[in-house]
């Protein structure tokens, strides 16, 4: 088991998305959604930019534990994940928020260039996929599509191992204005 964790500049809705009977983190931090596993924890802190926290005053936003890494290319097919496609057009912010983004054009997609970006509010650009974000989001440092999306489940801080708890304290303390993310040993 291991923590990794981070402090979140925005809360959209968009990563993590909480909407729909399941957490994800399928989109942003791909450092941490490339070295994460099953059985991991993943910790969103508030900030400065977000909130006005100091360092060392931040606040747990949420805490999710991994449950499955399912490959990018069945997320998108997953009935399970339906709920998180986006739909710009729709009334109500939890439809367009959804992060199931990347559509694949083939069956064995495996590249950034084997999936389609869906129009979505926040990885778009005005008239037309944002390349940086579609690279960043699909991609690994290897080039080859990473079977980066979790499910994860909504967990109770209180509920969570008090040795975890423990570190996501300590890695918050860690954490300096530039550092991005940590992942806590």
């Amino acid at each position: 088991m291991r923590l990794f964790s981070y402090k979140m500049t925005s809360d959209s809705g968009f990563a993590p998305n909480p909407f729909g009977h399941t957490l994800t983190l399928a989109t942003c931090k791909p450092q941490i959604r490339l070295r994460k596993s099953v059985d991991d924890w993943i910790a969103g802190f508030t900030s400065r930019t977000l909130a006005g926290h100091d360092v060392g005053s931040e606040r747990l936003i949420y805490l999710m534990h991994v449950a499955e890494k399912p490959h990018m290319r069945d997320y998108f097919s997953d009935s399970r994940f339906q709920d998180k496609v986006p739909d710009v057009s729709a009334r109500g912010p939890m439809a367009k928020a959804g992060d199931n983004i990347y559509r694949p054009l083939r069956p064995d997609a495996d590249c950034w260039a084997d999936f389609e970006q869906l129009p979505n509010l926040n990885h778009w650009n005005r008239d037309r996929p944002n390349e940086f974000h579609h690279r960043r989001d699909v991609s690994t440092d290897r080039g080859s599509a990473d079977p980066d999306r979790s499910g994860c489940r909504i967990i109770d801080p209180m509920a969570a191992p008090s040795r975890l708890l423990s570190r996501c304290r300590k890695a918050t303390a860690q954490l300096s204005p530039h550092s991005g993310t940590l992942a806590a040993r």
